[in-house]
């Protein structure tokens, strides 16, 4: 599988990494729950939000037994981020850095494989491996006869400009300030071409808008009004 248009990206939600650690293209949906993601990324998806939710309880609690984290963003004025809703942890931000420190300590400790290379952005040739197979729970597993899930459409660069927007209207409804950068950092995008997408995403979006508002005015080839 070609996963080579995750290259460059310096930051994954926690959903996309568990996607591509067991070798299966992510989803675009922000907050998918576990059962909308492949079987294989199920039981990824909740070692990686248990490491997430660690290191914000070993954050703001130095006294806490240390064990493997994976590390999270932290807010603008240095605080660890709220968990408001266990709904939302699948979609939290973490850096490629902090994703290959949690896959290489628990290497070490586990023999931990990942069927892909978070090592290094940009790096061409990503490591094709099988992943480290993790157990599933008994109502989790796929069954001999399961069909493989489907594979999303390559989207057009009109409507990866439509999603952006979308994610930037949700970033920018949780926290405004720095929605921008946020975006630009977790799509692997420079900061102004980012922004030059988003504003011909919504000419595009106003655009759609018009045509489908001249076209509720003609009904039976007749215009009203």
């Amino acid at each position: 599988m070609d996963f080579s248009a995750w290259n460059w990206a310096t930051s994954f939600r926690v959903h996309e990494a568990a996607c591509l650690i067991a070798g299966v293209m992510p989803i675009s949906k922000r907050y998918p729950t576990s059962e909308e993601l492949p079987p294989q990324a199920r039981p990824i998806l909740v070692k990686l939000l248990s490491a997430y939710v660690e290191w914000i309880l070993q954050t703001t609690n130095p006294s806490r037994p240390k064990s493997t984290v994976l590390e999270g963003y932290l807010n603008d004025d240095g605080t660890v981020p709220e968990i408001s809703s266990l709904a939302e942890l699948p979609g939290a931000l973490v850096s490629r850095k902090a994703i290959n420190r949690f896959l290489s300590e628990m290497a070490q400790e586990h023999g931990y494989k990942s069927a892909y290379d978070f090592d290094q952005i940009g790096k061409t040739g990503a490591q094709q491996i099988e992943p480290t197979p993790v157990e599933l729970p008994l109502d989790d597993a796929p069954t001999p006869d399961e069909p493989a899930p489907a594979q999303p459409e390559k989207e057009t660069p009109a409507e990866r400009r439509a999603r952006w927007l979308s994610m930037f209207e949700e970033e920018a409804q949780r926290a405004s300030r720095g929605a921008l950068q946020r975006l630009a950092n977790r799509e692997g995008v420079d900061r102004a071409n980012m922004s030059k997408y988003l504003d011909k995403a919504r000419k595009e979006r106003d655009t759609q808008r018009r045509t489908g508002f001249y076209s509720q005015l003609v009904q039976d080839g007749k215009r009203t009004t």
